[in-house]
């Protein structure tokens, strides 16, 4: 697979704020 391919995100999200969020509650669970 590669990079920029749609596989990374679930479908039925809407744009790239979502994903930003999801990666930074993440990143503060991780972190």
């Amino acid at each position: 697979m590669r990079a920029g391919d749609s596989w990374i995100f679930p479908k039925g999200w809407k744009g790239t704020a979502e994903v930003v969020e999801t990666v930074r509650k993440v990143y503060m669970i991780i972190s």
